[in-house]
């Protein structure tokens, strides 16, 4: 790897070049910590600490928006024409545009993880709560089946799926949940759905290299990889699963092994996004790196 002023590029050795091969590094304008980043109609938008949300339609240059609150921001995606981002502690934000945004309020709690699939959004938090919405601004509570809160939500194969580490839960409507089944315990930070698989990155203080999989949401398996990574972030896209954590981004096709692509060890990455043929990931300090495909 080669390390360069606000540049880092890493080079894959194969001949072939795809997404999340080669990094740069980019300037946020902010030093807060950025906890999750979506792309959505033309836009990238991301999200973090005292209320920060950053726009970019290209990943290179960043504008920062008003959220009208100092609150953290844990979670924010983009469906149905709606831009929704929300807080642990009750705030909800939504926007149709991505540059202005309404401030709304939710259940305290919610908010670690956002979903959307089949014109329904579903937010998930660790109090324990569930709840879903038709329309991003109006939501309703639903029974958690397990006995855990959760931090992380995803839709994929027309199915929703959130865990927490010990429990995995699962919903065609996220409306009705039904407990799952996993063989680990570690703690799960974030999950993706793509080419018929689950991933679920998972981090504990001395655990590290943990992913589950799942082929079908309902029974998931812990894979712990090579290495000393805590992954906190994933994104599909372009054949392959990009996961982040420990400042280090890696790759991998199947959740079994793991290839480190960039980064540096005084950086911690929270997020990964992918959109437009591009990676991004976002995370302390106000760290962001795109991929240059």
């Amino acid at each position: 790897m080669s390390f360069f002023d606000k540049q880092l590029f890493t080079i894959a050795a194969s001949s072939q070049f795809l997404a999340g091969d080669a990094w740069q590094e980019v300037s946020s304008g902010v030093t807060s910590i950025l906890r999750d980043v979506t792309y959505g109609n033309n836009l990238w938008v991301a999200v973090g600490n005292g209320g920060v949300i950053l726009t970019s339609t290209d990943a290179l240059t960043w504008t920062s928006r008003t959220s009208g609150t100092s609150n953290d921001l844990y979670s924010v995606r983009y469906g149905g024409g709606l831009y929704v981002a929300m807080s642990i502690v009750g705030n909800l934000l939504t926007s149709s545009n991505g540059t202005s945004w309404t401030l709304g309020s939710i259940t305290s709690g919610l908010g670690y993880s956002l979903a959307y699939g089949n014109s329904t959004w579903v937010t998930v938090g660790t109090s324990p709560f569930i709840a879903s919405s038709t329309n991003g601004t109006t939501w309703t509570s639903r029974t958690n089946p397990g006995s855990y809160g959760y931090e992380a939500v995803t839709f994929g194969n027309n199915l929703f799926v959130a865990g927490i580490g010990p429990q995995f839960i699962y919903s065609s409507d996220g409306t009705t949940w039904t407990l799952g089944s996993s063989s680990g315990s570690v703690a799960v930070r974030n999950i993706t759905y793509g080419n018929n698989l689950y991933i679920a990155v998972a981090e504990d203080s001395g655990s590290f290299n943990n992913i589950y999989r799942s082929t079908n949401g309902t029974s998931w398996t812990l894979q712990t990889t090579a290495g000393t990574r805590e992954w906190r972030g994933v994104a599909y896209g372009n054949t392959r699963f990009m996961v982040g954590g420990s400042g280090y981004i890696s790759v991998t096709t199947t959740g079994t092994s793991t290839t480190i692509k960039t980064g540096t060890s005084s950086k911690t990455i929270y997020a990964v996004g992918f959109g437009n043929s591009r990676f991004v990931a976002v995370g302390s300090t106000g760290y962001i790196i795109r991929s240059l495909v």
